[in-house]
């Protein structure tokens, strides 16, 4: 109930960020995929440079500041006996550490720092905790969520230009992620360039004070983006699950032994991957 009430509010009013896909009504990966592709598409048929930086956020749901989120809810005009109940549960937490080398669990230990692994209002939370990252976006610049999946997409025709804009966001995301003591992976984090001709020299992008690596192909959300825009990747790694399915039904399916034909196509229902 609480999480309904949440929820409408939430959506009624309009008050998360309208390119926020995580766990949302009527939202999901596909439309965060389309507008991606969309953006990368665009840019291809109007002759112009696309930059797009995939950032990954380190450990976040662990990092969530209470009393932050609750000043972010009470911000939000959410009543106060709701924020107390919420505070509640993720207050004095019990937490157990399991020791794998001597097989046992390690604890309790208390904490009052993260959203509860399980916790149904976990990634509800979790959006209002990271709605305002919109506010820290440089003019210019558009930003796609997907939970702790953040994407970050220029267009232009100056690639100095379009680096000194991504350098200046990241830059105005320190600030946020000081406030809300979340931070970025470098390492899990990347910069694509599509463009029609190839250029020299592409200019240094940095988060945390660590260069982005620039790189020719990228994973987001299950699909596989290359420089290129062809898709050969993607349907490479498509093909190769479809053959993988295909030997598993092989392997259950003889001419006068194996699985009965109703199950195997029982089993392609639930797993299209198979297929």
């Amino acid at each position: 109930m609480v999480k309904t009430r949440i929820e409408w509010k939430l959506e009624h009013k309009q008050i998360l960020n309208k390119l926020q896909f995580g766990f949302r009504k009527g939202k999901g990966i596909n439309d965060s995929l389309t507008i991606l592709s969309s953006i990368v598409g665009n840019g291809f048929s109007q002759g112009i440079k696309t930059m797009i930086g995939f950032l990954d956020m380190k450990g976040a749901y662990d990092h969530v500041n209470v009393d932050v989120l609750m000043t972010k809810f009470i911000e939000l005009g959410i009543h106060q006996d709701i924020c107390m109940y919420i505070k509640n549960i993720l207050s004095n937490r019990r937490i157990y550490v399991n020791d794998f080398q001597k097989n046992r669990l390690v604890g309790p230990g208390f904490t009052n720092k993260g959203l509860a692994q399980g916790f149904p209002l976990a990634p509800l939370l979790f959006n209002v905790y990271i709605n305002n990252l919109k506010d820290f976006i440089s003019d210019g610049v558009i930003m796609l969520q997907y939970a702790d999946g953040i994407v970050l997409a220029i267009q232009g025709h100056n690639l100095n230009m379009m680096a000194d804009k991504m350098n200046e966001t990241l830059a105005n995301l320190e600030t946020w992620l000081q406030e809300t003591e979340i931070s970025f992976s470098p390492l899990k984090s990347a910069c694509m360039l599509f463009q029609n001709k190839a250029e020299n020299g592409i200019p240094v992008v940095r988060l945390h004070d660590v260069i982005i690596p620039w790189v020719e192909k990228f994973k987001y959300l299950g699909v596989i983006f290359d420089k290129g825009y062809t898709w050969k990747n993607q349907v490479e790694m498509m093909c190769a699950k479809a053959i993988k399915g295909t030997n598993v039904m092989k392997f259950f399916a003889k001419t006068w032994w194996g699985s009965h034909p109703l199950l195997l196509y029982i089993l392609v229902l639930l797993h299209p991957s198979l297929c």
